[in-house]
């Protein structure tokens, strides 16, 4: 069983970032698993240098993003970028840039 502990940072809990469960996935096993996972790639110390924490918070990262992924947590969930595709689809095309040239910054928004 996950305990349920909250790992403190200045952006809020470290737990129910689901970027960076993502990416310690990732980064331990090189995909995200939908069941119990069995080789990893890279080891808890290497993980703790990319992202800066102690090696103590990193496992129980993946602990918690293991759980996760076995409840339902997939890639598809989480997008890169906070600008949906479609969104910046309307953004560059020539008939939107057409009509808001004329306008300034203030006007734009």
């Amino acid at each position: 069983m996950i305990k349920a502990q909250s790992f403190k940072t200045s952006g809020g809990t470290l737990r129910h970032d689901t970027q960076l469960l993502t990416y310690v996935l990732l980064l331990r096993f090189g995909k995200i698993p939908d069941s119990i996972p069995s080789k990893p790639v890279m080891n808890y110390t290497s993980i703790a240098k990319i992202i800066r924490k102690p090696i103590s918070t990193v496992i129980e990262l993946v602990k918690t993003a293991i759980g996760a992924s076995i409840h339902g947590f997939s890639e598809e969930n989480y997008s890169r970028s906070k600008i949906k595709q479609h969104q910046i689809g309307y953004l560059v095309s020539s008939q939107t840039l057409q009509e808001c040239a004329h306008l300034s910054l203030v006007e734009r928004a």
